[in-house]
């Protein structure tokens, strides 16, 4: 199986341990000897790509792609349930041709902010506000703030609450899915990389509602940066060890966290480690996490009935530009009403929707 993220590629497979050399030799020959058709091309497109970009995609660029990008220096083979040496000892005759490649620096980016209205009509508006984790997966540290408060905030669906244990002890959840009923649903999320992230919220609700729905995702986030008891602390932190616990009790999940990490890390950090950092995180540390998050320009994107009222310069007021922080904000694409960008510099569909899940968040850095 192959998997593609903003910064990496992954392939995976899983087989009995007797069947590893001839697993091992397909996956190899998977990634190094792909058979790339004209007629396939158009699959190696982004999954939200520009039309004009598809016509444009053959198989020579793809076959270029991969003689930049899948050199030896940037590539890691990392197995679960299997002998180290024997590994090496299958591994060394199928990739030892691969070339060393030269080294490429990551290029920068720089997150801005963004607003995007989305549209189209849909009778339950969606709202998705947050705001950037400066650091990413490399501030260790941050990263483990980020997992437990995404389960301190939880949340879920007014609809169906998914039976015991689906976070109806969330914050979210008791805080503003019981106590609203134009609510909808409202989750948290986070979307993380390397060097940044987002860490927000996304909900839905009526569309007579949606101003009281941002002022809601933003309070909960100001009550967090405020204080958080010990015993829903406690809370978050036993749903993040049992999910992830429960996630590395699979060899492909737990191969893919080892070959992520060296290729993040250059090492590995233990499941037990990680677990350890969880529950050493104070409640202090937490809310400063938040507040941090909170300093940085917000991000928001709005789609369905009435969902301009969702106003992004009403953010801007309540949080700033982010110019204070210490993050790289230069401001929200273009100076249009409402954060919108002005007339003559209107984004493709395809171009708003990538805005909408964060792309749009971060500039080139130049």
């Amino acid at each position: 199986m192959a998997n593609a993220s903003r910064e990496q590629m992954s392939y995976t497979i899983d087989a009995l341990k007797t069947h590893t050399p001839a697993a091992l030799e397909i996956l190899c020959d998977s990634v190094l000897n792909p058979v790339l058709l004209e007629e396939e091309g158009a699959l190696g497109q982004p999954l939200i790509p520009d039309s004009d970009q598809l016509t444009k995609l053959t198989s020579d660029s793809l076959r270029q792609f991969l003689s930049t990008n899948y050199t030896a220096g940037r590539m890691v083979l990392a197995a679960s349930g299997v002998e180290h040496s024997t590994l090496v000892a299958l591994a060394t005759p199928m990739l030892e041709q691969v070339p060393a490649g030269a080294s490429v620096p990551e290029p920068p980016s720089k997150y801005e902010g963004a607003y995007c209205l989305l549209p189209g009509a849909h009778a339950q508006p969606n709202l998705l506000l947050a705001f950037e984790y400066q650091g990413g997966w490399r501030d260790v540290e941050g990263a483990v703030a980020m997992t437990v408060l995404t389960y301190l905030l939880g949340g879920g669906s007014s609809f169906s609450s998914g039976g015991p244990g689906k976070g109806m002890h969330s914050r979210l959840y008791t805080r503003v899915l019981t106590q609203h009923a134009w609510a909808h649903s409202c989750t948290a999320f986070n979307s993380t990389f390397n060097e940044s992230g987002l860490v927000g919220i996304q909900a839905s609700c009526e569309p007579g509602n949606v101003a009281d729905m941002l002022d809601v995702m933003c309070g909960e986030l100001e009550a967090v940066a405020r204080n958080v008891g010990e015993v829903e602390l406690s809370r978050a932190k036993r749903a993040a060890v049992s999910v992830i616990s429960n996630a590395l009790e699979s060899k492909a999940t737990s191969s893919e966290d080892i070959g992520r990490q060296f290729l993040t890390y250059g090492r590995r950090i233990s499941g037990s480690t990680y677990v350890d950092m969880i529950h050493a995180l104070t409640s202090t540390q937490l809310c400063s996490f938040v507040r941090r998050l909170l300093s940085s320009r917000p991000s928001l994107a709005a789609h369905g009935d009435n969902a301009a009222a969702a106003s992004y310069d009403a953010l801007l007021r309540r949080y700033g530009d982010g110019s204070s922080s210490s993050s790289s904000a230069s401001g929200a694409p273009g100076s249009g009403g409402n954060g919108a960008p002005p007339p003559g510099q209107r984004q493709s569909a395809a171009g708003r929707l990538r805005q909408a899940l964060g792309f749009g968040a971060w500039a080139d850095g130049k």
